[in-house]
């Protein structure tokens, strides 16, 4: 039990530094980085599905029918493919929408194009950033981390007194 421990400690840590330190390089604006999204809405099923997760880098070019990430004029960020490029003035739409976002973009608005997708992780993140998440996957196994150090502690404290 207590090398079972042990290994799930190392795992969970291997795993969660992995997890954290590709997140935090993807929210940095180092040009030319790959970033993360979350996608929130169903306007790309059946390409893209809600609780999937995008990764996008910037090109130098942008095409129909790319499937793109940018920042709307209503400051949020929009996951939708290219169906027009007029002089680098685009239009863009869901795939499941019946019609074309109302305004176009430009290349300056473009995050990035989807070059990988994550099917449905996107629900464990917004699991991990809710309260039961945070209790159930780091209060939870540091407790039990630390009640495991704890035992330890005091069993080489007792063997230290016995000698």
């Amino acid at each position: 039990m207590d090398s079972f421990l042990k290994f799930l400690k190392w795992i969970l840590v291997l795993v969660f530094s992995f997890l954290a330190l590709f997140f935090l390089l993807s929210q940095l604006n180092l040009p030319g980085s790959y970033k993360v999204f979350l996608v929130q809405s169903g306007s790309m099923s059946p390409t893209l599905n809600t609780g999937d997760v995008v990764i996008i880098k910037p090109v130098s070019q942008y095409r129909s029918d790319d499937i793109i990430t940018f920042n709307s004029n209503q400051n949020f960020t929009i996951t939708h493919r290219i169906i027009k490029d007029i002089d680098g003035s685009f239009t863009t739409k869901g795939d499941a929408n019946p019609v074309s976002d109302q305004n176009t973009i430009s290349t300056s608005d473009i995050l990035g194009k989807v070059f990988f997708t994550i099917p449905k992780i996107g629900y464990f993140i917004m699991f991990v950033k809710s309260l039961p998440g945070l209790i159930t996957l780091i209060i939870i196994p540091s407790t039990m981390i630390i009640y495991q150090e704890f035992l330890e502690i005091k069993k080489n404290f007792k063997k230290s007194i016995s000698n």
